[in-house]
C-alpha cells in the first residue's frame, strides 16, 4: 500500500526481558538520525513452538559494507572519508543515547544507495557489552577501510587513520574527522622536511620564528662559506669609486638571494603553495662589498597555519620535531651550508 519494505529482526534471545525493552525503546529514539537505520515497532513473532519478539527495520536498498569492501579493488578519498564520519558519527549518537551495539561488525553496517552509512542490528545483550569495545570495533572497520585505499592515497588519509586508532571514545570524534579532512590531504603533499618544519611552526610562537629568521645566518656570516666571493672584474670596479661600489653591493646581494631562493624554494614553497606561509629573503651588509652578508628569512602565518596550530594545539597531529631543533637546523643542511652555490 505505501510502497515501503521492512525487514523483520526476530531477536536471537530466548528470554526478551525489560532491559531488551528498554534498549529498543531507546534505539527508536535514534531511528531519525542519518546514520541508524529506522525501526518502527515491536512485534511477537510465531517461531516454532516457542513465540519470540521481533521488530521491524526499515529495508534499506544497498549492500553490507562486508559486501561493498569485497566486491571493490580500492575505494576513493572521499568514500572513505564521509564512511567513517558517518560510523563515528553515528556511534556518538548511539552511545550519548546510552545505547550500545554490541556488535559492530562490517556485515551490521549497510552502504545505501546513495553511498551513505546505515549502522543496523544492535545487539542487546548486557552480557560483555560496553561502550569500549564499540570504540575498538569501530577502528577494526576503519582499519579495513584504510587498507583499501590506494597507496597514494593512503598518505592524504594518513592522519585521519592515525586519529581514529588513537580515540577511547566517540564523543566529538565525528566533528574531529570532519576537521581534519579539511587539512588531511593538503598535508599529503608535503616533503617529511616540510612537515617537519611546519611541525615547528605549529610548535612556536609567531614572535620567535621572527625572532629566529632575523638571526638565522648570524653564526655563519663567512663570505667564503656562504656567499660566492667577489671576482676580480668585481673587485677592480668597486675601487673605482663609492657609487659603483655600491652597485657591485646591490648586484652581489641580488646574487646572493637569487641564490638562496633555490635552496628556500625547495622547502619552503610547499607550505607557500598550500597557504599557510609567506615568505620572502633579503640580504645585506653593514660593511665593505666584500662582506661579510646577512642573508634573512621572513616568514608571514597566514589565516590557515594558525587554523592549523589550534587544531594542532587541540589534537597534536603534528609532534613536535625532535631533539629541540632550531628554524637553521631544519631548513638549511650541512652540505648547503658549507657549499651553498656550487
Amino acid at each position: 500500500m505505501t510502497g515501503i519494505s521492512y525487514v523483520l529482526k526476530v531477536f536471537e534471545i530466548d528470554n526478551f526481558n525489560e532491559y531488551q525493552e528498554v534498549e529498543f525503546q531507546k534505539l527508536a529514539r535514534l531511528s531519525a538520525e542519518p546514520e541508524i537505520a529506522t525501526v518502527y515497532g515491536l512485534v511477537n513473532v510465531k517461531d516454532g513452538a516457542e513465540p519470540k519478539v521481533g521488530y521491524l527495520m526499515e529495508y534499506i536498498h544497498g549492500k553490507t559494507l562486508e559486501e561493498f569492501i569485497k566486491t571493490s579493488a580500492t575505494i576513493g578519498l572521499n568514500q572513505y572519508y564521509n564512511m567513517i564520519a558517518e560510523l563515528v558519527t553515528g556511534m556518538e549518537k548511539s552511545h550519548h543515547y546510552g545505547v550500545i551495539h554490541n556488535d559492530l561488525r562490517l556485515y551490521n553496517v549497510m552502504i545505501d544507495a546513495f553511498g551513505s552509512v546505515k549502522i543496523i542490528d544492535f545487539f542487546w545483550d548486557p552480557i560483555g557489552a560496553s561502550y569500549e569495545q564499540d570504540v575498538k570495533d569501530l577502528q577494526a572497520i576503519e582499519k579495513k577501510l584504510f587498507e583499501k585505499l590506494a597507496e597514494a592515497d593512503q598518505k592524504h588519509a594518513e592522519i585521519v587513520h592515525q586519529y581514529c586508532q588513537a580515540i577511547t571514545a566517540f564523543k566529538g570524534a565525528g566533528e574531529t574527522i570532519r576537521q581534519l579532512n579539511e587539512l588531511a590531504f593538503e598535508l599529503g603533499f608535503l616533503t617529511p622536511k616540510g612537515k617537519l618544519v611546519l611541525a615547528f611552526l605549529l610548535h612556536n610562537e609567531g614572535a620567535e620564528i621572527n625572532s629566529q629568521t632575523q638571526w638565522l645566518f648570524d653564526e655563519r656570516k663567512s663570505a667564503k662559506r656562504l656567499f660566492p666571493e667577489l671576482t676580480e672584474e668585481y673587485k677592480e670596479i668597486a675601487a673605482h669609486g663609492q657609487e659603483l661600489h655600491r652597485n657591485v653591493i646591490f648586484y652581489q646581494v641580488v646574487d646572493i638571494e637569487k641564490r638562496a631562493k633555490l635552496h628556500f624554494d625547495a622547502l619552503l614553497e610547499q607550505l607557500n603553495q598550500c597557504e599557510l606561509i609567506h615568505y620572502r629573503l633579503k640580504a645585506s651588509t653593514q660593511d665593505g662589498y666584500e662582506g661579510p652578508y646577512d642573508l634573512v628569512v621572513f616568514i608571514s602565518y597566514r589565516i590557515k597555519l594558525l587554523k592549523w596550530k589550534s587544531l594542532n594545539d587541540r589534537l597534536g597531529f603534528l609532534e613536535a620535531p625532535s631533539g629541540d631543533p632550531t628554524f637553521l637546523d631544519l631548513v638549511v643542511s650541512e652540505e648547503w651550508a658549507a657549499n651553498p652555490f656550487d
